[in-house]
């Protein structure tokens, strides 16, 4: 186990790939660890300091949620790359550590959330274009919760699978010391279908739906421009987030 020798992430890789790892592992951890501060940042000023309708703040928490978790788990592998492979669960001298398990497990509920998420928000556009009279029966503040849960519930069920389906040996995670990272080694094939290609085609497909709401409304009235620019600015004005500063009070 010569791949990381004295804790160097360096140790036993070609000259061209190191480099290649530290540098890739750098930004990660970078990249990532802007996206917690600025997600941190949204998920603190929806509580304390923007005024959204309920529906929107819930649906907008959701994505801050998911992107700190997502951020967390980058900066993680990030660390796993350019620093210590300790952080991905591999000891100085080789040792496979209880951690490498648990993080591809707890990255795939979290990257499989990513596109999840989308969908309330998503959502609440498509019926207050659709359906602009019957939009604030249909999205409520039950709706809205009801939403979230449908969203996350899978994904708990996915995270409890993951490590059921691990604990029993159904699941095997593997380690690839060229990449320094542990991955799930015999991953099922319909996952990225529920989780990423389901979830998409219907976002698509609703947008797709809007898109022909506006246009068809627009040339019935012969002023497409004027009742896009409407509709754009109406759900703008709609969700348009107001602040509480000490000057406004």
């Amino acid at each position: 186990m010569g791949y990381n020798i004295g804790g160097s992430v360096c140790a036993g890789n070609s000259s061209t790939t190191c480099p290649f790892l530290v540098a890739n592992g750098s930004a990660l951890t970078v990249i990532s660890g802007i996206g917690f501060l600025l997600s941190s940042l949204t998920i603190y000023c929806l509580i304390y300091h923007i005024k959204l309708p309920l529906c929107q703040n819930i649906f907008v928490m959701n994505v801050a949620v998911n992107d700190v978790l997502n951020s967390t788990v980058g900066i993680i592998r990030g660390l796993g790359m350019a620093a210590s492979p300790l952080f991905i669960g591999v000891s100085r001298n080789g040792e496979i550590l209880k951690w490498c398990y648990v993080y591809p497990i707890i990255g795939n509920t979290v990257w499989s959330a990513s596109i999840l998420v989308l969908i309330p928000l998503t959502l609440d556009r498509f019926l207050a274009i659709a359906f602009p009279f019957q939009y604030k029966s249909l999205v409520n503040k039950e709706t809205s919760r009801a939403f979230s849960v449908i969203i996350w519930l899978p994904l708990i069920g996915l995270l409890i699978y993951d490590s059921v389906t691990y604990a029993t040996g159904h699941t095997q995670i593997a380690y690839q010391p060229e990449f320094h990272r542990c991955v799930v080694e015999n991953e099922r094939f319909y996952q990225p279908i529920v989780f990423l290609m389901a979830p998409f085609i219907l976002i698509i497909l609703m947008y797709i739906t809007m898109l022909y709401f506006v246009v068809k409304t627009g040339l019935e009235s012969k002023r497409l421009f004027v009742i896009t620019s409407a509709i754009i600015l109406t759900g703008s004005s709609r969700s348009f987030p107001t602040t509480s500063s000490p000057l406004s009070k």
